[in-house]
């Protein structure tokens, strides 16, 4: 698969297996209308994405069964991206944060929500951030972004290092993509356009998650059918590396995370991206 038709930023070893085609998804903890919204938001949107890979939802705090990702509701939104999470078997990989100011609207709400379910699940799925695309040509404001975000000098450009075409594979730079971060007025010393918080998947996203996944093909009637794997599977590429946008921790495992009202208002309220 080549790197130049693939939009976004991957790493394929971090890809789920050619043979998979079901991502088991188990709530830790959570409200109905949390567990409810986080459903219907990747069955509307990730399902509609012609790949192979779905995810099923288990039951409430059902541990009989095993579960590829294990998501838990907290003051964060965070995930750990692809395969990685199979380095935490039992244990939390994607932390949500659906809680949103009181003076949202009802649709302000609901897209912030969105906006983080699908970002999250999208790092679940192996996708980066795409703001630390090298051909998005940006010079950080740092001084504005600390105090915008209260974090250190050192961890804001940790986690706003351009990735080099290496270990990464990297496809076209995409504004649109729903792991971009948001960019305000004022954010770069370099004028770049402001850049608001992506609500939906980009034809972008699509198509990585397309290629990244495909659906195998159909075998024909006057043929016997053959395992799909040998023909679609993905060869390994790097590995994860902490200043993709996360922390590593001591098993080599990335979380990608965020932290609240980090960025400009977007919508009439602050993203978390």
């Amino acid at each position: 698969m080549s790197s130049t038709t693939v939009p976004g930023i991957i790493s394929h070893d971090l890809l789920w297996p050619a043979d998979k085609t079901c991502i088991k998804v188990r709530f830790m903890n959570g409200e109905p209308w949390q567990r409810g919204t986080v459903q219907l938001c990747v069955w509307e949107h990730y399902h509609a994405v012609p790949m192979r890979i779905r995810f099923q939802f288990l039951k409430p705090y059902d541990t009989s069964g095993l579960s590829d990702i294990r998501v838990w509701f907290g003051e964060e939104s965070r995930s750990l991206v692809g395969r990685d999470a199979e380095k935490h078997l039992g244990q939390q990989t994607m932390e949500l944060n659906l809680d949103v100011p009181k003076h949202y609207t009802e649709r302000q709400s609901r897209m912030a929500r969105q906006h983080t379910i699908l970002h999250e699940f999208g790092h679940a799925l192996g996708m980066f951030h795409q703001h630390l695309h090298p051909d998005f040509l940006v010079d950080w404001d740092f001084a504005r972004l600390e105090k915008k975000s209260g974090w250190s000098a050192a961890i804001l450009r940790d986690r706003y290092q351009p990735l080099e075409n290496g270990r990464e594979k990297l496809g076209p730079y995409d504004s649109l993509s729903i792991m971009h971060y948001p960019v305000g007025e004022g954010d770069t010393l370099n004028s770049v356009p402001p850049i608001g918080l992506n609500l939906v998947l980009s034809e972008g996203d699509k198509r990585y998650l397309t290629l990244a996944y495909p659906k195998p093909e159909r075998a024909s009637s006057k043929t016997p059918k053959e395992k799909p794997s040998s023909n679609i599977a993905i060869t390994s590429g790097g590995t994860a590396q902490a200043r993709r946008g996360g922390s590593e921790d001591a098993t080599g495992s990335v979380a990608i995370h965020h932290k609240e009202d980090i960025y400009i208002e977007v919508l009439g309220f602050l993203g978390r991206g």
